[in-house]
C-alpha cells in the first residue's frame, strides 16, 4: 500500500477509508518486537560536518540525510530526526489518514529550524520505520533507502524520489532525456519546502521472525551492490553489520556521509 500526500478523507472512497482505518486502528508501538538494532555513521570527505543523522524511540526509527546542495544540511537532518520522533514516536495509535499531518509537522519544524539558523533554503531526505503488531510501516522522502534482508536475500523496499527514478518509472532512459542531463540525482521530494514533502510514501509490510531492515543514506547504497549484501551473514550482529556496510562503502570510493541503521525483528513476530 502506498498513500502519497494523503491529508483529507474526502480524497478517498468511503469504503477504502474504512479499510485503511481498520488496518491501523489500535496498532501500538508495542507490537512487533525488535530483537536488536544498531546504527553507524561516518562523515565524508567532501564537507566539514556530517550531514546525516539518525535516532530511535518507542519502536520508531529515523534516518535523515541533509541536502548537501543547500546550506544548513546538518540542521535539517538533526531537526528531521528529532521532529519525526516527536511526531511518530509518541502516538499510541497510528492511522494512515493523519500520517500526512505528522509529516507536515516535521516539515514545518525543519523550515523553522533553518530560518532560525539563518538559512532560507534547507532540505533533508528521510526514511521512517514504525514497528506495528505483526507488520512494519515504512515511509520516505528523497533517496534514503530501506532494504529488507530475508532468507539471505536483500530486497529494496523503497524507490528513490529523484529525477532519474521518475524518468525510469515512466519507462524512459534518463541518459536519453536531454533535460535530465546532470540532474538525475536531484531530489523530487524532501523536507524543507512548502510542497515537496507532500510526495512522501507510505507502505505497510508483513513482518517475519528473522527479518532485518537496513536503512541507509546514499553515501552507503550509492557504492554497494546487491552482491555486497548477499555475502553478509544473517548471523552477524546488528552492530557489526552496520559497521561493515559503512566501511565497505568507504572502501568502494564513497566520499559522502555514510549512515546505516539495522533493525532485527525478534521473537514473537
Amino acid at each position: 500500500m502506498r498513500v502519497a500526500g494523503l491529508s483529507d478523507e474526502a480524497t478517498l472512497p468511503a469504503d477504502l477509508v474504512d479499510r485503511l482505518r481498520d488496518l491501523f486502528t489500535a496498532t501500538t508501538v508495542a507490537g512487533t518486537p525488535v530483537g536488536d538494532w544498531a546504527a553507524s555513521s561516518a562523515g565524508g570527505t567532501n564537507r566539514l560536518d556530517n550531514q546525516d543523522a539518525w535516532g530511535q524511540r518507542d519502536g520508531t526509527f529515523v534516518v535523515a540525510d541533509g541536502m548537501g546542495g543547500r546550506p544548513g544540511g546538518s540542521v535539517a537532518a538533526t531537526t528531521t530526526v528529532a521532529a519525526s520522533l516527536d511526531a511518530f514516536g509518541a502516538a499510541a495509535t497510528l492511522h494512515p489518514l493523519d500520517w500526512s499531518t505528522r509529516v507536515a509537522r516535521v516539515n514545518d519544524a525543519v523550515m523553522t529550524a533553518g530560518r532560525r539558523a539563518g538559512h532560507d533554503r534547507v532540505g533533508a531526505a528521510v526514511a521512517i520505520v514504525r514497528c506495528l503488531p505483526g507488520r512494519v510501516a515504512i515511509s520516505h522522502l528523497g533517496d534514503v533507502r530501506i532494504y529488507r534482508l530475508r532468507h539471505g536475500e536483500a530486497q529494496l523496499l523503497t524507490r528513490d524520489h529523484n529525477v532519474g527514478a521518475e524518468i525510469n518509472s515512466a519507462g524512459r532512459d534518463p541518459d536519453r532525456v536531454a533535460s535530465a542531463a546532470g540532474k538525475a540525482a536531484a531530489l523530487t521530494s524532501f523536507l524543507g519546502s512548502a510542497t515537496s514533502w507532500e510526495r512522501h510514501s507510505l507502505r505497510v509490510l508483513d513482518a517475519q521472525r528473522g527479518d532485518r531492515l537496513v536503512v541507509c543514506t546514499d553515501g552507503v547504497h550509492g557504492r554497494l551492490h546487491r552482491r555486497d549484501w548477499a555475502d553478509l551473514s544473517v548471523e552477524i550482529d546488528a552492530q557489526s553489520l552496520v559497521d561493515q556496510l559503512v566501511e565497505r562503502a568507504r572502501a568502494a570510493g564513497s566520499t559522502d556521509d555514510r549512515t546505516a541503521l539495522v533493525i532485527s525483528l525478534g521473537p514473537g513476530t
